[in-house]
């Protein structure tokens, strides 16, 4: 089918058959597939979740207050609640590989 739009006189333009075959299968992609746009920003963690920057602010008001007792509570439920994230975030990503030899998680998380 294709060879046959790019053929004139017995010969095949090359530059012709592979534009139709390219053009076709990136047709059939779109034809099938979704495009996303995701934005990651550069410092920004996947891991960190709303319920950890909750804990984050906390933390910041403990820390200006001059609360010591307030502040080592919130130091320490900053960390429990980053620990958390972190495990959830590595339960997430090895379940969408859950079908592969490579569900390690990275140290770390």
């Amino acid at each position: 089918m294709f060879k046959q739009a790019a053929t004139y006189s017995n010969t095949t333009n090359i530059q012709e058959y592979t534009e139709t075959v390219t053009g076709y299968i990136t047709k059939c992609i779109e034809d099938v597939t979704h495009t996303r746009s995701i934005t990651i920003r550069a410092n920004q963690k996947p891991w960190l979740t709303g319920e950890v920057h909750r804990l984050l602010r906390a933390r910041n008001i403990a820390f200006r207050e001059g609360n010591p007792a307030g502040l080592r509570a919130a130091r320490a439920d900053l960390s429990r609640g980053i620990r958390k994230a972190k495990r959830q975030y590595t339960r997430k990503i090895t379940a969408h590989f859950s079908d592969s030899r490579d569900t390690e998680p990275v140290a770390g998380y």
